[in-house]
């Protein structure tokens, strides 16, 4: 049985939680670590797993993020106030072990609960003392902290993978050798040589200058990473990287699956020169911009449109030559009067964690610019829903019930915000398809023109402008939308002046270097 359960609630941490659980499981092993969708086997009677793995662990780390205390159901009551609740009974069962140490963790901001905020049972809970993981610049440093504090509770080795490294030799490294004089002998241009100068040596310069890198000590650094990680990953795109002769997307390769392994892509990196070509080379980044959770959208290209649409045709090329920052969330009610946004009328669902609605599209851009952000343009919307591999829909080509708040799900409303983590976009950005429609800053026609700014997407023909008369288009479907109007290709436009309980937005920022 584990002996470290992690609780959440996943509508309220779920990213940041994947990210720690993945360190832990790096660090204990998969089989000490338990984190409810991960350990559940098909079929099986989850509260019962859940009452057995509750029971029997050293370590619980309760996982409390900004939305954990005041999270609420489709009828309003705070989750938590619940007896039924199944973050309370975890809490529950944990409290009631002696032989159990729980630990209370503080992410996205969250502040440790007071006993008066929380229910009887668990308001021992208060009096433990809290971890801050910061889900920025400090989290693996944070993490580690975390991991030393569990190691003085329980006692697990370290998790490493034994290898023969006769056999790491003889299977990767003779290969990669043989694969390089190869490629030498076949094209010593490649390296920078003559057909006539001897080709039986390869000098880690050359290979450095063929890269572009002139840095022979960065090519060891790579052919270093790729034996201290031993993960497959690394080894089967290393090898396919190789087989290209392109020792450039070796290293790029190579830090990608090294990126994938400890599902988080490092803070450090220099993300102006970071492109990508099909969303599984990327890994979610996120960051709390001025107290909003923002992910990061990398550089690069996707085809815009559909051929499905006769509004969103031709199908075109767009790039992004600079990764851009956008909501992981619609901007909620609580968000929109913690910044005080104005509007002229009150969301028609008032719960804090619903999506602000009843919001004209100036209303929403004067908000997003309180928060030092913007508005998306429809190009940079629908990059961030689709990515470089063009999904249909946000999690990817099939339709996904689960995915979205849609008629399918005969709710009649909104719901809650990230109550679809299935439905999240490659960048992680959540409710891109239902729940509401997202003003974009983009002009979709002027009355009577025609629609003046057809596809393909341009932004320096005045479809971003400033002016009076227009309807601005919406993407991503509402409560009220079907599978095919949910497709995240799909375009639609209102007046801009309009306000209505469908219609809610998202912000983005741009890239900024620290």
């Amino acid at each position: 049985m584990s002996k470290i359960f992690i609780s959440y609630r996943r509508a309220d941490s779920r990213l940041v939680t994947y990210r720690i659980y993945d360190r832990l499981h790096d660090e204990f092993g998969k089989n000490n670590v338990f984190k409810d969708i991960d350990n559940i086997p098909p079929g099986e009677d989850f509260r019962g797993v859940l009452r057995e793995a509750t029971t029997n662990c050293q370590v619980m780390l309760v996982i409390i993020g900004s939305r954990w205390i005041d999270a609420r159901d489709d009828d309003g009551n705070r989750r938590l106030d619940n007896t039924d609740d199944f973050v309370r009974l975890e809490i529950e069962a944990g409290l009631q072990q002696s032989s159990t140490q729980v630990i209370p963790v503080l992410v996205e901001g969250a502040h440790m609960p007071s006993a008066n905020e929380l229910p009887e049972t668990i308001k021992d809970l208060a009096y433990r003392n809290a971890f801050v993981v910061d889900s920025d610049r400090k989290f693996r440093a944070d993490v580690d902290s975390l991991i030393k504090a569990v190691h003085n509770n329980i006692s697990i080795r370290k998790q490493t993978r034994s290898i023969d490294w006769r056999w790491l030799v003889g299977v990767v490294l003779i290969p990669i050798i043989a694969a390089i004089i190869g490629g030498l002998i076949q094209n010593p241009e490649f390296f920078g040589l003559s057909n006539s100068e001897d080709a039986t040596e390869v000098p880690l310069d050359y290979i450095a200058t063929a890269t572009n890198n002139r840095n022979a000590t960065s090519t060891q650094q790579i052919i270093s990473t790729l034996f201290a990680t031993q993960t497959e990953i690394v080894l089967q795109r290393t090898v396919n990287a190789l087989g290209t002769q392109n020792a450039e997307l070796f290293a790029t390769e190579t830090a990608s699956a090294s990126s994938i392994n400890s599902s988080t892509t490092p803070v450090d990196d220099d993300f102006t020169t970071l492109r990508v070509s099909d969303n599984s080379e990327w890994v979610v980044v996120e960051r709390t911009i001025n107290n909003v959770m923002m992910v990061l959208v990398p550089s690069g290209c996707f085809n815009m449109g559909s051929l499905e649409f006769s509004d969103a045709q031709p199908v075109d090329e767009i790039c992004f030559d600079q990764p851009f920052w956008i909501d992981r969330f619609e901007v909620s009610n609580s968000q929109f009067s913690e910044f005080s946004g104005t509007s002229s009328q009150e969301s028609f669902n008032l719960g804090s964690n619903h999506p602000r609605e009843q919001v004209s599209w100036d209303e929403a851009r004067l908000f997003c610019l309180s928060r030092e952000a913007r508005l998306p343009t429809e190009a940079e919307w629908e990059y961030a829903a689709r990515g470089p591999d063009g999904n249909i829909y946000p999690w990817g080509n099939s339709f996904l019930s689960n995915g979205a708040n849609g008629v399918h799900n005969s709710l009649g409303g909104t719901t809650e915000i990230g109550n679809y983590p299935s439905g999240a976009s490659w960048v992680g950005a959540e409710d891109m398809s239902g729940n509401v429609w997202e003003w974009t800053h983009t002009i979709y026609d002027l009355y009577g023109s025609n629609n003046i700014y057809p596809y393909p997407y341009a932004t320096d023909d005045g479809r971003e402008n400033l002016r009076e008369n227009v309807l601005r288009s919406l993407r991503g479907g509402s409560f009220l939308s079907d599978s095919t109007i949910l497709m995240s290709n799909n375009r639609f436009s209102r007046d801009e002046n309009l306000r209505d309980n469908e219609i809610g937005f998202r912000c983005v920022s741009d890239w900024q270097d620290d």
